[in-house]
């Protein structure tokens, strides 16, 4: 069965990265879709540490549609009397709670630590999803989604982690480079 999320970008050979981890790693989007804008901004927080910021924009969509959901929750409660209503309200309203939630998670690339966390706490350290030690990152992979690109990091055994999708390549680009000469590994770009 394919996953949803998959998309099938333009074929790659990995052969002309010459790296035996590129062979192994898989070359299909981990994040299949991407926003309309941009949802957050790489910074340098200090000459230690790289994180990616939520933008304003962003933060902004994500308190207004909770802002509706909630209004018409109450309004689906306190003058309609629909209970149908009043639940799928409910359900947009824990969606929107979710979206601030993870919207302000972080995303850091901390040399002091010598980690990478993306998510609210420090996790286990068998939470490939959410943790990463910097000296098992191999390196940066840049792919294509269907609405944009995403940014990848390729750990020592071929496994990845999905750090973030943007719509905008150009930033991708960018980013990539950044985060490449911070950690010190190559970066394979087939966007």
């Amino acid at each position: 069965m394919k996953k949803y999320n998959s998309y099938e970008g333009p074929k790659i050979d990995p052969a002309q990265f010459g790296d035996p981890v590129a062979l192994t790693t898989e070359w299909n989007s981990m994040f299949g879709m991407s926003a309309s804008y941009a949802t957050h901004i790489l910074v340098e927080k200090d000459t230690d540490a790289f994180a990616y910021r939520t933008t304003p924009k962003h933060m902004a969509f994500c308190f207004g549609y909770t802002l509706i959901a909630g209004f018409a929750l109450f309004m689906t409660l306190f003058s309609s009397h629909n209970i149908l209503g009043s639940m799928v309200c409910g359900l947009f309203l824990v969606v929107g709670i979710f979206l601030i939630r993870d919207s302000l998670g972080s995303m850091i690339f901390d040399k002091k630590r010598g980690i990478f966390i993306k998510g609210w706490k420090l996790k286990k350290q068998a939470d490939k999803k959410t943790f990463v030690r910097l000296q098992d990152i191999h390196a940066i992979q840049l792919l294509e989604n269907r609405t944009g690109a995403e940014l990848n990091l390729v750990l020592k055994d071929g496994s990845r982690i999905n750090v973030i999708t943007q719509r905008s390549k150009r930033q991708m680009h960018i980013d990539g480079g950044l985060l490449s000469r911070f950690l010190g590994v190559a970066v394979w770009d087939v966007i």
